[in-house]
Formats: structure tokens, sequence, C-alpha cells
């Protein structure tokens, strides 16, 4: 219990991201809008910090978008870079991540009106240790964001390995917050 807690408390400051206004604009939009799905970034974290991106996890991502009625979804090619120093605090890991991906934004708009992005925390063993996903409009103003770990359902059920399950576990996020339309930013209320 003291662990749960302790990570409601870390999560607290999370919400001041993602303004209820905008992501309110953003559920309201999907279904009827573009979204572009960049290539997962991958961190294997570790001594010496390696970044990579993974294309199938942006075409998994993106099917789901499109096969659940969320809009247009189209993968991107490009690598997003998001600058994040990895470190103990993975909430502060996902506000940098979702800012830093606006700020990319920013300077590398879409074509869509939204973009989209997972990031995966790949632990020195080969598993996950934490899943973000990042929305943002091609303003690279913040509209939603998901941050996952072994206390959160969807990664429990699939206790991600590999990159290809860290991709289901990122579905899975995005189904549970879009599916069940609860704001991203649940843990502020």
């Amino acid at each position: 219990m003291r662990i749960l807690l302790l990570i409601a408390v870390l999560l607290a400051g999370c919400g001041r991201i993602v303004k209820k206004e905008a992501e309110a604009e953003f559920r309201s939009a999907l279904g009827r809008t573009g979204i572009t799905v960049y290539p997962a970034v991958v961190r294997e974290l570790g001594p010496a910090v390696k970044t990579s991106w993974d294309n199938e996890s942006a075409a998994e991502i993106a099917e789901w978008l499109n096969g659940n009625g969320f809009g247009a979804a189209r993968v991107s090619e490009q690598n997003p870079d998001i600058a994040v120093k990895p470190g103990m605090n993975q909430a502060k890991m996902f506000r940098t991540g979702l800012r830093s991906f606006g700020d990319w934004l920013r300077t590398h708009p879409p074509e869509t009106e939204y973009a989209c992005v997972a990031e995966y925390l790949m632990m020195r063993n080969g598993k996950a240790g934490g899943i973000h996903v990042y929305c943002a409009d091609r303003a690279g103003t913040p509209v939603f964001g998901s941050l996952s770990n072994s206390h959160w359902p969807e990664f429990k059920e699939v206790n991600p390995a590999s990159v290809r399950d860290a991709a289901r576990v990122a579905v899975g996020s995005l189904s549970r917050h879009l599916d069940e339309k609860k704001p991203s930013h649940w843990w502020s209320r």
C-alpha cells in the first residue's frame, strides 16, 4: 500500500502537463481527425543508455487507432528526438518526455492535426520497466499521455519481456484510457 501511495504522490504532477481543455478537444476530435504515429523510442537503460526507434510499434499503434475508429492514423518514418535523462523517477521522465515530444513537434510538425509516439524503458535484463505514450497536437501542445509500469493492469497482463511486448502494453494503455474515456491525467483529480 505504501508503494501505491508513493506512486500516487510522484504522479500527482503529471496531469498538469496536459491541460483539461486540450485533452477534451483531442477526445472530441477522435474518430474524425488525422494522427501521425512515430516510431517508438526504445531506451535501453544501463551504464550507458542506448536509444533506438521501432517502426513496427508505430504500425501496431496506428493499426489499433484505425481499427477502433479513433481517427485516420498514419505511420511516419521520421524518428522523433525526445530528450530525456534516464533516472529512477519514472514520473519525471514521463513529464520531460511529453514536453520534449511537444518541443520536437514544434520544429517538425506533422501533416495531421495530432501526433503520437510510444517510449519504452528497457532494463538491462531485456524486460520493459516502463512504457509511456505521448500525444500532442500539430503545434506541440500535449493533449494526452499515459504511463505504465508493473503497477498497471495492461502491464501486468503482458509482463513485457521484449519490444514487441512493450508495444502490446502501449496499445493496452491506449485502450484503457481512450476506450473508457478517462482523462489521461486521472491521477490529478
